[in-house]
This record gives C-alpha cells, structure tokens and sequence, in this order.
C-alpha cells in the first residue's frame, strides 16, 4: 500500500485565518501588541493604525459596492418574505376578512355613537366666555379683560 502525499493547506486554513485576525486587531490598535500591558487603557492609535483603518474601511465599502452585498442582502430578504406569504396565504386571506369585517361593523355604529356623544351635556368644569349652562347665565369676562 502507498502512502498518501501530506495535505496541502489551504490558504484559508483557519489557523491562516486566526492570525490574519489577530495581526489585524494588532496593525488596527484594537488589540495591544505581544509585550504591551493588557490590562492597561488602549493609547491613542498611531498614524500606521490610523492608515490601516482607514485602509481598511475602504477596502471593506469597495468590496460591498463590488460584490453587490446589499442588493443580494434585500433581494435574499424579499424572497423569504414572499416564501412566508405564500406559505401562509390562507391564514393571511382570512385575517384580511375578519379586519374588514370588522371595519364595516364600526362603521355602522359610528352615525349612533355622534349622536349620543352629541346629545350628552356637557361635563362639569370651567365655563367658558359664551357657553350656556351652569347657573342660568353665562359667564361675563371680567373688566379688567374688556
């Protein structure tokens, strides 16, 4: 029986992956390099640091605008949304009638309830210049406010 060749790695082999994270937290002053106190306050980044983020920010907003990152994340999330409509048409067609029957029963009762909201008195409190009510005369502004 023959041996079989050693594996090749990848070059995403997550071990790659991991160091290229842990450089970049390191390069981005997000993470203290081997030496530095760890539990110490971050120091302001240095202009290398300041470079890479920026660096790689545009890299990240370019890659976005390339790969159409947005367009595929909306287009993906309408497709489900349809996908859950359609699965659940019948529920939604019946929910739909319900809130319409619904809507034309108070609609029905509404002219009722304008007429006895406008046949209820007035309730008690401060009378205002003109209304009628209250003791059998209506309320004179006083002569300071003639």
């Amino acid at each position: 029986m023959g041996s079989t060749p050693p594996r090749r790695r990848t070059r995403c082999a997550p071990s790659d992956a991991d160091t290229f994270s842990q450089q970049a937290l390191v390069t981005l002053g997000l993470r203290p390099a081997s030496g530095q106190n760890p539990s110490g306050p971050p120091g302001a980044p240095t202009p290398a640091q300041n470079q890479a983020q920026i660096a790689m920010a545009v890299a990240d907003a370019n890659c976005t605008l390339s790969s159409d990152l947005s367009g595929i994340y909306f287009a993906v999330q309408a497709s489900y949304e349809q996908q859950f409509v359609s699965a659940n048409q019948q529920a939604l067609n019946a929910a739909v009638r319900q809130y319409k029957a619904a809507f034309a029963q108070a609609l029905k009762t509404m002219p009722a309830l304008l007429r006895a909201a406008s046949d209820t008195p007035s309730l008690p409190g401060p009378r205002r210049t003109g209304q009628p009510g209250g003791h059998g005369h209506t309320a004179k502004p006083s002569p300071s406010h003639s």
